[in-house]
């Protein structure tokens, strides 16, 4: 979803089962996407000074984000920058001007849209667990969370490559380089 005034607002909840929650958002009256597999790349220099700035830069499907440092909140909240671009030769200019890629975040997502695109609700399917994010307004992220049976304290605030980390961890797997399903024991079709 576009950002909001330029800011991305939304949390995550962990789910048991995806056709439960896709069943409950369709009762609501959400617009379904078609199911899509997302590979996005993020990059960074060397000395990471991107990532030291609470910062990323991720290349997804043909769109490039710049997604600046969170704020503090309950709901992960921070600037958001999208363009559509030509992934090939983004990924081209990257390499020349000294930007890597540091990590991948492998996801298969489905999006349900709500109140005419101000909000929405997408499900993923990821190596490390299923989860659902809410973005929108927080009144639109306090409501549907109420409306799907959950409570604030479902809120996850942290970002994939974080709860990845802590995921590959548990196992004793340090890594920093994302999630991918070759790594998961739960691979996705």
């Amino acid at each position: 979803m576009a950002a909001v005034n330029g800011r991305e607002i939304e949390v995550k909840i962990k789910i048991d089962s995806i056709e439960d929650i896709k069943k409950k958002l369709r009762k609501l009256g959400g617009k379904e996407s078609e199911r899509i597999f997302e590979d996005a790349e993020y990059f960074d220099f060397e000395d990471d000074r991107i990532k030291k700035k609470d910062s990323v830069i991720r290349l997804r499907n043909g769109v490039l984000a710049f997604k600046g440092p969170a704020r503090t909140s309950n709901m992960m909240d921070r600037e958001e920058i999208e363009i559509k671009v030509d992934e090939k030769k983004m990924k081209e200019i990257f390499l020349k001007i000294g930007l890597k890629p540091r990590k991948v975040i492998q996801k298969y997502r489905t999006t349900f849209m709500f109140d005419n695109g101000k909000g929405e609700v997408v499900v993923d399917e990821t190596p490390i667990g299923d989860y659902i994010e809410i973005e929108g307004t927080e009144e639109f992220i306090f409501s549907m969370t109420k409306k799907l049976g959950c409570t604030p304290k479902d809120h996850i605030v942290k970002t994939y490559g974080y709860l990845a980390r802590e995921f590959y961890g548990a196992k004793g797997i340090k890594t920093d380089d994302g999630m991918r399903f070759l790594y998961a024991e739960n691979k996705k079709p």
